[in-house]
């Protein structure tokens, strides 16, 4: 049985990765970059886009689902909020607001990886790395949650929304 700290750090690792410094970060990043770019050119711009995001999304959900297997219980759209948007808190300026008890939105202004990946001229594989990854998060955590977004800091925006309901 996990503590509430170990099940705190399993969250925070499947939520932030290893903690990577800015330079590892835009390593991984240009590897990211590097495959994309071969699967595209092997298979097509269309294909090997598809393959790439696949293979995101399909670790990304991978990862959630065994996090949420391991520990955690609720997986209500409340407990959701805190536990995946309260650490947040420290990588991102947000404002959240609740409709009801089952729809959530967050109008997010500034993000660290966003600055980060700016600085390093990687935004257009941050984006795919990172923000196309958010209905594959939800998807590993509650296939219950429908997720939409339409505007992001990565592509230019000046915000990015999220938003989340109950099915």
């Amino acid at each position: 049985m996990m503590t509430a700290e170990e099940k705190k750090a399993r969250i925070e690792k499947t939520l932030f990765g290893d903690s990577l410094s800015a330079d590892a970060m835009e390593r991984e990043l240009r590897l990211f970059q590097e495959f994309r770019n071969h699967l595209i050119e092997d298979l097509g711009e269309e294909k090997g886009a598809e393959v790439f995001a696949n293979f995101i999304g399909n670790r990304t959900e991978r990862g959630w689902r065994e996090t949420v297997e391991a520990c955690i219980d609720d997986v209500s759209l409340k407990s959701f909020v805190e536990f995946f948007w309260g650490p947040l808190k420290q990588s991102l300026k947000y404002e959240e607001s609740w409709e009801g008890d089952n729809k959530v939105q967050f109008k997010v202004t500034h993000c660290t990886v966003c600055e980060a990946c700016e600085k390093a001229g990687l935004t257009d594989i941050g984006y795919h790395v990172y923000c196309m990854t958010d209905p594959a998060v939800i998807k590993g955590i509650n296939p219950e949650i429908q997720f939409e977004r339409t505007h992001t800091l990565m592509q230019g925006d000046d915000y990015c929304d999220h938003c989340y309901m109950c099915k």
